[in-house]
């Protein structure tokens, strides 16, 4: 929107929208004040994968849910986290794709995801 001075305009017809760099600019300051935006602002694993044995451990974490909450299904390559309304989808490496589930556990605000190979899960299976 060009207003009648010829300057661009900083916000939307609704004015609900950030537009423009002046708007990004402000919006900057607002949240960042005095600190480097570039800096690493929070040290968090929200996921982790790890060797355990002849299989792998994916870790989520996931604060506040709790195991009736939490719903867990694997399709193919994809595993999907459903922990009350809300779904998250993760296409899984490969490392982990060609596992199978083993199990899944809470270790304090942590979903453990065991993958193992499927002849190990077989065997276990059959025991």
């Amino acid at each position: 929107m060009i207003e009648s001075s010829g300057k661009q305009a900083v916000t939307s017809p609704d004015n609900n929208q950030m537009v423009g760099i002046e708007l990004l600019d402000r919006l900057g300051r607002e949240l960042y004040a005095d600190q480097d935006p570039t800096e690493r602002l929070h040290d968090d694993e929200p996921m982790k994968i790890r060797k355990r044995g002849t299989g792998y451990v994916l870790s989520l974490r996931l604060p506040f849910a709790g195991k009736s909450d939490l719903d867990l299904m694997r399709k193919g390559d994809d595993l999907y986290v459903k922990v009350g309304p809300y779904k998250r989808t993760f296409m899984l490496p490969s490392t982990l794709a060609r596992l199978v589930i083993d199990g899944a556990t809470f270790e304090g605000d942590r979903l453990m995801v065991t993958f193992a190979r499927a002849d190990a899960e077989e065997a276990k299976g059959g025991a």
